[in-house]
């Protein structure tokens, strides 16, 4: 476990980590990635342009590969030299809408209000709030503003602890760990967890740091009492982390639709390993690292019994050029009526995310309450 230090000596100790690197002329020289992201992370101002575009890179591809949104709402794009991805076409009237939204949560990833961006799944539209499925993008900022968590003893060591325990170690090693994330992404989405449903529905989800205005809200989102809800024994595993100069972040996937989350990141670790061993990236220095915490959602318990995902034609071997294969579209429902079946009992909501609603007299004048922000639905892009 990452021992308790305070937000600010950690703060310190990466400026002056950032500092020797830039006069050292920390940056990579790939004309791919210098199209779309800054030469190097290490300042504070390109830090935050660096993470604000993988945000967007990371859930356009998880919209694509989950099959959310249609082929047409993305275009490709290149981050390296010999690794393209497909992101939201702002061209493209649904691909923009949701592209909209993600820049909204950027914003507040910029004003240093964002603590967690995540797209929930769902498959009851009049129970949005029970997730079947969800891929959060958990910030960490130094900023100097403390961290409770941080100084908060944990025995088993939090995914923020974690994060904050890394430094930032060159402009090149995040970019290595930016393509391993892509990599892990395609491999998660595509291979590991199964199809969803056909009335899957998914929306954005906002969860502000304690910090944050009570007025605050990310543009494009509305406030809402609540995150979402998760069902005992979800399986969840870690997707990928970034630590460029001033911020940090990990990438987590839980799903009613992951068989077993241990041996989904030991799936994860195994082919990223070698991905990075193959391209000369350093086993050592960018191997896949597990922040899933024993405290936190556990991936050995065992799933509770679900609806039968829908059946789908089997993705085609990823390359390592284009990131996977292109998705298949989902086949139209059958007009023959469906066959009775017994439907299966709802599983122990056991981790409920909520913000306490009180009357304004019991609120202190010191303390924001926390609140959330969401976007109804991806699918028509709208609050």
């Amino acid at each position: 476990m990452p021992p308790a230090v305070s937000q600010v000596s950690h703060s310190q100790d990466s400026i002056q980590n950032i500092s020797r690197r830039i006069s050292n002329g920390d940056a990579v020289h790939d004309t791919k990635w210098t199209q779309t992201f800054p030469a190097s992370v290490g300042d504070e101002v390109n830090s935050h342009r660096f993470i604000v575009r993988a945000v967007f890179l990371a859930f356009s591809s998880i919209l694509r590969y989950r099959k959310i949104l249609p082929e047409d709402c993305f275009r490709t794009n290149y981050i390296t030299e010999s690794v393209k991805v497909k992101s939201l076409d702002y061209k493209n009237g649904l691909g923009g809408r949701v592209a909209a939204k993600i820049r909204g949560a950027s914003e507040a990833i910029k004003a240093g209000y964002l603590d967690e961006f995540s797209l929930v799944i769902y498959l009851d539209e009049e129970n949005d709030d029970d997730a079947a499925e969800v891929f959060t993008w958990k910030m960490f900022y130094d900023d100097g503003i403390p961290y409770a968590e941080l100084s908060s003893g944990n025995v088993g060591g939090t995914s923020l602890q974690r994060l904050a325990s890394l430094k930032f170690e060159g402009s090149q090693k995040v970019c290595h760990q930016f393509v391993l994330m892509i990599r892990s992404i395609v491999l998660m989405c595509a291979k590991i967890l199964k199809p969803l449903p056909e009335k899957a529905m998914a929306s954005f989800r906002i969860k502000y740091r304690d910090h944050t205005p009570g007025d605050y809200k990310a543009d494009g989102f509305l406030d809402h009492p609540t995150y979402f809800n998760v069902p005992e024994g979800i399986q969840s595993a870690t997707v990928g982390n970034l630590r460029p100069g001033f911020h940090g972040s990990i990438l987590t996937c839980c799903s009613l639709f992951m068989e077993d989350g241990f041996a989904a990141e030991s799936q994860l670790k195994k082919a990223i390993d070698s991905y990075a061993e193959t391209n000369g990236f350093g086993v050592n220095d960018t191997s896949y690292q597990s922040f899933t915490a024993t405290n936190e959602i556990s991936g050995m318990d065992t799933p509770p019994l679900i609806e039968k995902p829908r059946t789908a034609e089997e993705d085609e071997p990823m390359e390592t050029e284009s990131m996977g294969s292109h998705p298949s579209k989902r086949s139209k429902k059958s007009s023959e009526p469906p066959a009775k079946t017994q439907q299966p009992k709802r599983a122990t909501r056991a981790r409920t995310q909520t913000a306490k609603i009180e009357k304004k007299a019991k609120i202190s004048p010191k303390k924001n309450q926390r609140h959330y922000g969401r976007v109804s639905s991806v699918q028509v892009a709208s609050p």
